[in-house]
């Protein structure tokens, strides 16, 4: 897959992606910002935005109406890191791993609907791309960091 990689503007693909979600974000009361910075990596398109599409439509469905969901894209000295935080339920420390695993349901998300499946496939896109997708706290909500590190 890596023979396939080829300089992507990772900055077009998140603020496609805000713009295609920003309708629903607004249909479900919630505040959808970004903050980016000019930024290229190695990969592959369509995996770059369905991690991004995955992260901001898990924030959207899970954040409650009045709250917000911020993505940011920025260069450090270690590489490129992509962040979607939103201000819902979050994840809770023991239950985060388990979240990325494949048809992964958590109790608290069985009244929603989906596969279970968004985490793993950003999980897998990620790594494809030498990528790691890591959860925290975002006190209160979750932040879900995609960490691209420096070729």
């Amino acid at each position: 897959m890596a023979s396939e990689f080829v300089p992507i503007d990772l900055t077009a693909i998140v603020i496609e992606a805000v713009e295609l979600f920003e309708p629903l974000a607004d249909d479900h009361g919630l505040n959808l910002a970004i903050e980016t910075t000019p930024v290229t990596v190695g990969g592959v398109r369509s995996l770059l935005g369905q991690i991004v599409a995955n992260l901001l439509d898990n924030a959207i469905k899970y954040t409650p109406p009045g709250g917000s969901i911020r993505v940011t894209l920025t260069r450090g000295l270690d590489g490129v890191t992509l962040v979607v935080t939103d201000t819902g339920p979050g994840i809770p420390a023991d239950q985060r791993e388990h979240a990325m695993t494949r048809f992964a349901r958590l109790d608290t998300s069985r009244h929603s609907e989906g596969s279970g499946l968004g985490l793993s496939i950003a999980r897998v896109a990620a790594r494809v791309h030498g990528a790691s997708l890591t959860l925290s706290d975002n006190a209160p909500g979750l932040r879900a960091a995609v960490h691209f590190p420096k070729a």
